[in-house]
């Protein structure tokens, strides 16, 4: 990755440890979300959605993005976090990756001109969805690992209009 600024909204644990590997290869990692967390997230929480929002390349929602097409599925917070208030606050540079959008949502996005990828729908991630039957118990770092290496080799592949996503993903299953 290129030194890249991500918001991570809302989801559970596993958002949290892609969050600290992103910051491990030494971006800037906003968090919102985790107000209530019984967990140590091993990242300041931004208090304010809008500037966490403001400061970012790329926003990464959870999985799935909502149980409700309105909100972000935000377990750990004390309050509703409105999609379409995030989408108004994101420019057109910017890119919201989450996933199972679904329709509503993927419509809301091209309504506030937000580009999104709905990652459940991408054939990389049914690779990783079914490494957990292939790898034995306690290979949830391979997961995550190959989550956080999925995620960076998209964007370099979005922007440079390659997809090197399954050599990376096999490479970081292979440590």
């Amino acid at each position: 990755m290129n030194n890249k600024k991500f918001t991570i909204i809302g989801g559970d644990l596993r958002n949290i440890k892609l969050a600290n590997l992103i910051a491990g290869e030494g971006n800037k990692v906003n968090i919102y979300g985790f107000k209530n967390a019984g967990f140590e997230t091993g990242i300041k929480e931004s208090e304010d959605l809008g500037l966490a929002i403001d400061e970012s390349d790329v926003i990464i929602g959870p999985l799935p993005c909502s149980n409700d097409n309105e909100t972000i599925n935000s377990p750990f917070h004390p309050d509703r976090i409105y999609i379409n208030e995030v989408f108004k606050t994101m420019n057109k540079n910017q890119l919201f990756i989450a996933g199972r959008i679904g329709e509503k949502i993927s419509n809301l996005a091209q309504i506030y001109n937000v580009y999104s990828i709905d990652i459940w729908d991408r054939e990389e991630m049914a690779v990783l969805n079914a490494i957990p039957i292939a790898l034995p118990k306690g290979a949830h770092r391979v997961l995550v690992l190959a989550l956080a290496t999925l995620f960076s080799k998209m964007l370099d592949s979005i922007s440079a209009g390659n997809n090197l996503i399954l050599k990376s993903i096999a490479k970081a299953t292979a440590i």
